[in-house]
């Protein structure tokens, strides 16, 4: 068993396979004596099958525990004002904004262009599983070794300004919106476990924290470099040009 600590939470994982240990070793945490976890996770051979037959791609048993710990911990997280954000989170100045899409609409090539353009003023936070959690009256996102295959991100946080709908178009446009009237495509981008969740009230005061505290901005984007310039003009950051 290992513990980790994501989102100021301390989670112990019961193992079968290397490889979850391997994806957490930036989150190790000290088994502190007579210190609970707030989170235990042991995956059963059950889910692991489970995992592989609903994944629409061969994997292997290790792939699917990875997949099954998250899952785990996704149906954990709004007991504790949190959840998972399918979203590419990047801070530009101390600030967290979540640029979320559908797989393959190009959130990794605008996030690579961001860097590219700014430097060392854009961090990475996480590149797919983003958690974010009210904390101390405000929305804070937080790095999770679940950073997507090219395994960007940091155990790290800042507090969350705004979130991205990004979809592909013909041109490099972006603008600010009512939440309320893209609350389809954000809660397509929040995990909620299938079967529901016992912490659904929750949920809802989370999403209404988010809602309140938290830009929300319709972009769409071609795949070229001029897209991160759009974005951080409409964002409002000083590119220094």
């Amino acid at each position: 068993m290992f513990r980790i600590r994501v989102a100021e939470l301390l989670i112990d994982i019961e193992p079968r396979y290397a490889l979850i240990g391997e994806w957490c070793r930036d989150y190790m945490a000290d088994r502190e004596e007579g210190k609970d976890p707030d989170i235990s996770i042991q995956i059963s051979d059950q889910e692991i099958r489970r995992e592989i037959s609903a994944c629409p791609y061969p994997i292997e048993p290790e792939a699917a525990e990875l997949i099954s710990v998250s899952k785990a911990l996704g149906k954990e997280l709004p007991r504790f004002d949190a959840l998972f954000l399918h979203a590419a989170t990047f801070t530009i100045d101390g600030k967290a904004y979540a640029i979320c899409a559908d797989s393959g609409t190009g959130k990794s090539t605008l996030l690579r262009s961001c860097k590219e353009l700014l430097g060392r003023r854009v961090g990475l936070v996480n590149g797919d599983k983003t958690i974010i959690r009210y904390l101390g009256g405000r929305m804070i996102a937080f790095g999770s070794p679940w950073c997507g295959k090219e395994r960007w991100g940091e155990n790290t946080s800042s507090p969350l300004h705004g979130l991205i709908l990004l979809s592909r178009g013909e041109e490099n446009r972006i603008e600010e919106v009512n939440p309320m009237l893209h609350l389809t495509a954000l809660m397509r981008q929040v995990y909620i476990p299938r079967e529901g969740s016992r912490y659904g009230k929750n949920i809802l005061e989370l999403l209404n924290h988010l809602f309140e505290q938290t830009r929300v901005y319709d972009m769409t984007c071609r795949k070229d470099p001029e897209a991160a310039r759009v974005l951080f003009r409409g964002i409002h950051i000083n590119m220094g040009e």
